[in-house]
């Protein structure tokens, strides 16, 4: 699925560096050590040793947290087939990235996990909170901080399946063909068709995409 590296910026080095007998500056060495990590979790996951290289990613998030990271664990968990997790991940980094230059890549990316979640019957929700240090909890079940995300099964209230919602309104489409009050406009069709592409496209793009490295 996934193989292509992206670069992204964490913070860019000062320039010139220490002066000679000056002591390494401990945001300089955590970033080292950062890169160090991701770069080890990257070749865990090219090796298909996705949870080793979670566990690198995660070290590495602890050590400097970045957005970045969090996107590289979301990789890991789709080769995994966890797609929950998976979601959970890019939701986190694009909420920690909100200005991210691949953000309509990694979303579609999320699109393409809940069509596969709705395949199972679920969907996603996100909780938030005020504090972040509040604790979050469901049927006494403690989830920890917020956000956190919790699995529900879809169509349930009396509500259709969105699988079924999709064939239904497809049914309708063809039914109304060529009838002047209920077809719509075969450009308007081409449109949608159009778009539908480029969505499908930029999804395709973004699961071949490999873990960021810290640059």
């Amino acid at each position: 699925m996934i193989s292509t590296l992206l670069i992204a910026s964490l913070l860019a080095a000062p320039a010139g560096g220490p002066a000679k007998g000056a002591a390494t500056p401990p945001e300089a060495t955590d970033l080292a050590r950062a890169k160090e990590l991701v770069q080890a979790g990257q070749r865990l996951y090219k090796q298909a040793r996705y949870p080793e290289a979670i566990a690198k990613f995660e070290e590495a998030y602890l050590v400097r947290p970045h957005p970045v990271i969090t996107y590289n664990i979301g990789k890991c968990y789709e080769q995994l087939g966890e797609t929950a997790r998976a979601m959970r991940a890019y939701r986190d980094y694009l909420r920690l990235s909100p200005n991210a230059d691949d953000r309509e890549t990694v979303s579609d990316a999320i699109t393409n996990l809940e069509r596969r979640l709705r395949e199972k019957g679920l969907q996603q929700l996100m909780v938030f909170a005020e504090p972040p240090s509040a604790r979050v909890s469901i049927d006494g079940k403690d989830l920890g901080n917020p956000p956190v995300s919790i699995e529900l099964i879809a169509g349930t209230g009396g509500q259709r399946p969105r699988r079924d919602l999709d064939q239904l309104q497809d049914a309708r489409r063809h039914a109304t063909d060529g009838h002047p009050h209920g077809a719509r406009p075969r450009r308007r069709e081409r449109r949608r068709d159009d778009q539908h592409q480029r969505r499908v496209l930029r999804a395709s793009a973004a699961e071949h995409r490999d873990p960021l490295p810290l640059a």
